[in-house]
């Protein structure tokens, strides 16, 4: 991990506050996971319970290096 190339991480609940706002090129979600190595995207993905009632969102951040 400490030399890692090309490195993706999935987190599998993340808050709302951590989703991007249209109008932000470098929101919150890159400023946090952006201290553990340089991103190249961060995809949110709506997560469902068994009801399919949407309950969050996951994550998978990207990185060129970690």
């Amino acid at each position: 991990w400490q030399s890692a190339r090309n490195v993706s991480v999935y987190v599998s609940w993340v808050p709302d506050e951590l989703l991007p706002v249209s109008s932000e090129c470098d929101g919150p979600a890159n400023r946090l996971f952006g201290q553990f190595g340089k991103i190249s995207r961060i995809e949110f993905v709506p997560k469902f319970n068994t009801d399919r009632k949407q309950t969050g969102h996951m994550a998978f951040i990207h990185y060129e290096y970690f």
